[in-house]
């Protein structure tokens, strides 16, 4: 690897792989929609909790463009979500490829009487439909829906994947015939050095140090010329890919790293699993990208690591600094159509700093080569990690004491945010005295963000959970908020369009199910949650009086219900 240059490299690290996808005839696919391939975001593109797994294809903000097979194939799977893919089509296709049409507004006919059979039986909204080869069969070109703006979308678009059938990966659709207009190379934004020991320094600095880059047409370098470093040292950087049609910023596709000349680092976006998808938790200074959306991309891969994105494996891309040894540093980002630009600078080493001992707090070290699962427990809680549970060596203290935010009952700092877990952790926290009523009317908060669901053990609340850092328990004791938007408290009907509408939030625990009867038979409503919407298309209303009842309640069992008659 160390001595291929420029962009020859990407081919050798992906032979293997696409050695393994031409096992089947390739089929020639069209674009699963009548636009431009115009992108909002590509394959391997940094997001909050992975790396896309597809293309965003623009629909020019409007919902309701015809959403097409882009080959043969059959429908295997469709899915309705309230969150994630939204309204989903799967299309299986002979060549062993898959392919996924997600945030979909409506399904043609023929899916949609699935979907509505689901309904009727499942009597609930999220399903989640399989079917045999011969069931709904596909024509290259036939329609599956419209597009749309459902589940997590942030607007309209199509979101459009390409899967290996046997495996579940997800591949890169710009390496299987589809064509994208780019002619700019990638940009670098940012280049910041992380000691990685106690003892070690990065410009004077015990922990990270951003550095100025000079900004250049493909060939940038840092503003100082020789950078002090000493003991083990990280590398991360901030760069994008502009396209030809928009301004959005792209994810890489390729990144290579090499020191004085040999290859530390390296990645290729052209395949991953589900759940390699999720370690963009480790790839990014991932604090940092949560708080202000700044996306440093570590280029170091920890010991526990073993995703197949990085070239060099486990425990590459760390710098381990010898004092009066200088470093040439060559940082290479690329995109799809082979667009290079390089970032270089210069680390001078260093004598590490004299080791201060100091006297660690009470807890227990944890080793990511555990062959069985181990269990610590601390002042007020308790933890079971499993066998191969964690990425990297780990200390936990045993003191989880923290100050209470409004509104909190109890609270717990167990490790810190940045400990990711390679598998869930068993997680226990002894409570304090809460009154009974109160009991069942608990979830979690971690970080003051994501809500949680336990279960609560005798004196204990009981979740697993694959990230440590600061618990928040809290009670939510409020019914949810249920208004009808076109029912009037006389009885008419306002601004009806064959449409029935619910306004529904609530802001502690969030909506967990809900149920209508209209004249005392179920009725289906979707729900957006971005709008804090129920609703239904086409209700089984009569002329003259009808009635309806909804209920919605939270997640922790708090009920509002609707009842009201009304005339059509």
């Amino acid at each position: 690897m160390a001595l291929i240059a420029g962009g020859i490299w990407v081919l050798v690290f992906s032979s293997a792989i696409r050695a393994a996808e031409m096992k089947m005839p390739e089929q020639e696919f069209r674009m699963p929609v009548d636009l431009p391939m115009d992108l909002s975001g590509n394959f391997g593109q940094l997001r909050s909790t992975h790396f896309h797994a597809g293309l965003d294809i623009r629909t020019r903000q409007v919902i309701g463009h015809k959403i097409v097979a882009v080959g043969d194939g059959y429908v295997s799977r469709i899915g309705v979500n309230v969150y994630g893919y939204g309204k989903v089509v799967y299309v299986t296709h002979p060549n062993g490829k898959t392919t996924v049409y997600a945030h979909l507004d409506q399904f043609a006919p023929k899916l949609a009487k699935r979907v509505e059979e689901a309904w009727a039986t499942q009597k609930k909204y999220e399903v989640n439909i399989e079917l045999k080869p011969w069931e709904l069969p596909v024509v290259k070109g036939e329609q599956l829906g419209l597009s749309g703006n459902t589940g997590g979308s942030g607007g309209p678009h199509l979101h459009f994947e390409l899967r290996d059938t046997e495996t579940g990966d997800h591949l890169n659709p710009l390496k299987h015939g589809y064509k994208l207009a780019d002619t700019k190379k990638p940009v670098f934004t940012g280049l910041r050095l992380y000691s990685l020991e106690e003892s070690g320094r990065v410009n004077g600095q015990k922990s990270q140090v951003d550095i100025p880059i000079l900004p250049a047409d493909g060939n940038y370098r840092a503003k100082l010329s020789n950078i002090p470093v000493s003991g083990s040292v990280g590398i991360g950087i901030n760069a994008y890919d502009p396209l030809d049609l928009n301004s959005f910023k792209m994810g890489l596709y390729a990144l290579k790293m090499t020191v004085n000349g040999e290859v530390e680092y390296a990645y290729v976006h052209d395949r991953f699993s589900y759940e390699e998808g999720r370690r963009i938790v480790l790839h990014c200074d991932y604090e940092d990208k949560i708080s202000s959306n700044n996306a440093i991309e570590k280029l170091w891969v920890l010991p526990g690591n073993d995703s197949r994105l990085y070239a060099r494996g486990p425990g590459s891309g760390v710098l381990q600094i010898e004092p009066g040894k200088t470093y040439s540093i060559r940082i290479e980002a690329q995109d799809i159509n082979g667009n290079i630009s390089r970032l270089e600078f210069t680390l001078s080493g260093e004598a590490k700093q004299k080791e201060i001992s100091s006297i660690l707090p009470a807890g227990k070290d944890f080793s990511f080569l555990s062959d069985s699962a181990e269990e610590f427990s601390g002042d007020a809680f308790s933890v079971v990690f499993p066998k191969d549970g964690l990425y990297d060596h780990l200390f936990l203290p045993a003191l989880s004491k923290s100050i209470l935010n409004p509104g909190e009952l109890a609270a717990w700092q167990i490790g810190h945010a940045k400990m990711f877990l390679k598998k869930q952790a068993e997680i226990r926290l002894k409570l304090p005295a809460i009154p009974e009523p109160i009991l069942k009317k608990l979830y979690l908060l971690h970080e003051g963000k994501r809500e949680i669901l336990g279960e609560l053990k005798n004196t204990e609340y009981v979740f697993s959970y694959s990230r440590l850092g600061r618990f928040a328990l809290l009670a939510d004791t409020l019914k949810p908020d249920l208004n009808a938007l076109e029912i009037t408290p006389e009885g008419t009907l306002k601004n009806y369009r064959g449409t029935l509408r619910f306004k529904t939030a609530d802001t502690h625990s969030g909506i967990a199910s809900w149920e209508a009867y209209i004249n005392d038979s179920f009725q289906l409503l979707e729900y957006e949650y971005k709008e804090n919407l129920l609703f239904t298309r086409n209700p089984n209303v009569k002329p003259g009086k009808n009635t309806i009842r909804v209920v919605v309640k939270d997640a922790v069992g708090n009920a509002t219900e609707f009842k009201a008659e009304f005339s059509l």
